[in-house]
């Protein structure tokens, strides 16, 4: 897991300085490792994420949406080809009757991903897994770049208040940038740049 690598890579003391970076549900995941408190997490000086869903539930919910059901098909679809990989792999402990019941992502998670962790369910998988749980005890500097037109996050994942009241947590919603896209017409990226900076710079 992360704090393998974070581990590996601090023992081989070729490094002055970990930073880190996280993008959609791997920001999610960086913030929960740095959240917990766990293993070598204090390696990292600091730390980014972009597109990242703060609220696992109401981030579902709003792929569900109507105008994301492209997205949430792609997806779907790719997922229940790894599980099919899983129940040829483990046939006693997967159904192959269960892809026939996933019409959602929702539906994935309550029927696979939850049972297979130990959770009751989707809903407690998501509120269990969720960052904004733990993000105001981060003790390192952190950048939240998630755009106002992110068609995956809802209101949630722009804990704007946190961000005031935090000596730790940035947050920047700029109008565009999609679901990491964040395109500049010549140049890099915006959320390469942006994130750069915030590693390179002090905080304000």
């Amino acid at each position: 897991d992360l704090d393998q690598v974070v581990h590996h890579v601090t023992k081989l003391n070729q490094y002055s300085r970990i930073y880190a970076v996280g993008f959609s549900l791997g920001g999610s995941l960086l913030l929960n490792y740095l959240g917990a408190k766990k293993g070598d997490y204090l390696q990292i000086l600091r730390a980014a994420v972009v597109s990242t869903p703060l609220d696992l539930s109401a981030s579902i919910e709003r792929l569900s949406k109507w105008d994301n059901r492209a997205y949430q098909w792609v997806f779907l679809s790719t997922l229940k080809e790894k599980y099919r990989q899983k129940q040829r792999a483990f046939p006693q402990d997967l159904s192959i009757d269960a892809p026939r019941a996933m019409t959602s992502l929702k539906d994935f998670d309550n029927l696979y991903t939850a049972p297979v962790h130990g959770y009751l369910n989707a809903e407690d998988y998501y509120q269990k897994n969720s960052p904004i749980n733990t993000l105001e005890t981060i003790e390192q500097p952190v950048l939240i770049l998630n755009a106002l037109n992110d068609s995956f996050l809802s209101e949630a994942c722009l804990p704007v208040g946190l961000a005031q009241s935090s000596k730790n947590i940035y947050l920047e919603a700029p109008k565009y940038g999609g679901h990491v896209g964040f395109y500049e017409p010549s140049g890099p990226y915006y959320n390469e740049t942006r994130v750069s900076e915030f590693f390179t710079t002090k905080p304000v």
